[in-house]
């Protein structure tokens, strides 16, 4: 039988309707076919209410091939099931190898979609495939921005989308999804990048974009010049109906919701989803700090700056240190400074390598002036002390510690 929308009409196409319960056959609750908004996914649905949804179609002709192995039988059941597309339909079917055993699909009284084969030594229909197959896989159980990872060993389970957490850590600890997850950082508009997601089965109410004859390119343009789109994926649909190699382009204008991880199924798409502050090349991810960190880097440095000038203003030492700034660091016996050395220059980037930029994990400490941190510098390690531009205290003040500690002066950005 084929299971089809029709194009054109408004009748919502051919479904199959379970029985109203284990003896009763008139029509029940849950019913399975096309979505005939968009023709490129199937559905579960009780009532109107969606339980279970496919992959958008990718434009295979056999969209899956099936091998199953009945019990105590000597043969196995080959399936393919293969979506055709002309320009009158569209419709869902599938064939058996030769000498395979009756083989039916079924939707249960109870919602749950089947694939059964009369087994000729039991003498009864044995499920071969059962779905869902697991309980993350129903429709939005995730909750938003989450998904269901079907390749999680042992069980699949929800995770949040790169770039997310649970909006609720109480609750998805808890194992309640429904709340999904939330943006750890916000989006900054559309200079934001791409991150890809390959291996997924894209999320629901997508809008079809491009007339159907999009390249990837085009694609990627047509959300990224839209503010308001959060991801696209495309793909290239060779047995349309309009024939040739036509594309098609899904974006998405607002929450993602029921997206999964598949294995080796069909409906596998790369997922390209917006995040902040994400420059990405050939699918990678490259996240650029560069604008998040020249802002401060700017401030620090003006501050240090005046620091610096006011420092040499006061020692009336100027000629000296434009005789030393040359000097490198790795010239000094770091281990044992003297009081008479002037402050040799060190280049800030060296400070940063040092102290893996300024990390956190590199963190020893914390005073009226800043944060202290550990590196190595010249082969010595050595504590640096960052100067913030928060500090309440003053010029003076900075420079008697200098003096009191024994410091030197690295470059015009802190003290060691």
């Amino acid at each position: 039988m084929k299971l089809r929308v029709k194009y054109n009409t408004h009748d919502g196409g051919d479904r199959l309707v379970s029985w109203k319960g284990p003896g009763d056959p008139s029509s029940g609750r849950f019913s399975f076919g096309f979505d005939p908004t968009t023709f490129l996914q199937v559905f579960v649905w009780d009532g109107k209410r969606p339980v279970l949804r496919s992959a958008p179609w990718t434009g295979d002709l056999v969209i899956s091939e099936g091998r199953y192995q009945q019990a105590n039988a000597s043969t196995g059941v080959i399936m393919y099931h293969a979506i055709l597309d002309n320009d009158e339909e569209i419709y869902i079917t599938y064939s058996l190898s030769d000498g395979t055993p009756h083989t039916r699909f079924v939707l249960t009284y109870s919602g749950e979609f089947q694939i059964q084969s009369w087994n000729n030594k039991l003498l009864a229909w044995e499920v071969l495939v059962k779905l869902p197959s697991a309980e993350c896989s129903l429709y939005g159980y995730c909750g938003p921005y989450g998904y269901c990872d079907q390749t999680a060993a042992p069980v699949p389970t929800c995770k949040c989308l790169d770039g997310f957490e649970p909006a609720s850590t109480e609750e998805w600890t808890g194992g309640r999804f429904s709340m999904g997850c939330r943006r750890k950082e916000p989006l900054g508009g559309c200079g934001d990048g791409f991150l890809a997601l390959p291996g997924m089965k894209p999320p629901d109410k997508f809008t079809l974009v491009g007339g159907g004859k999009s390249t990837l390119e085009e694609c990627a343009t047509e959300c990224s010049h839209n503010c308001s789109c959060v991801a696209y994926a495309h793909a290239n649909l060779s047995s349309s109906r309009s024939g040739g190699n036509v594309t098609r382009c899904l974006v998405w204008g607002g929450e993602l919701v029921d997206t999964e991880k598949l294995g080796a199924v069909f409906g596998r798409n790369t997922l390209y989803l917006r995040l902040a502050g994400l420059d990405v090349t050939d699918g990678k991810r490259a996240e650029s700090n560069a604008g998040r960190i020249a802002l401060p880097v700017l401030a620090t440095v003006l501050v240090l700056l005046f620091i610096a000038f006011a420092w040499l203003k006061f020692k009336g030492k100027s000629e000296q240190w434009r005789k030393r700034k040359n000097l490198s660091f790795g010239e000094l016996d770091v281990g044992n400074p003297p009081h008479d050395h002037e402050f040799p220059f060190v280049r800030f980037e060296e400070i940063a390598i040092a102290t893996h930029n300024f990390s956190e994990t590199c963190k020893i400490g914390h005073g009226g002036f800043g944060k202290v941190y550990k590196g190595m510098l010249g082969g010595q390690e050595v504590a640096i002390k960052r100067l913030s531009k928060d500090s309440q205290q003053g010029t003076k003040e900075f420079s008697n510690e200098m003096t009191q500690e024994n410091c030197y002066w690295i470059g015009r950005h802190g003290l060691i």
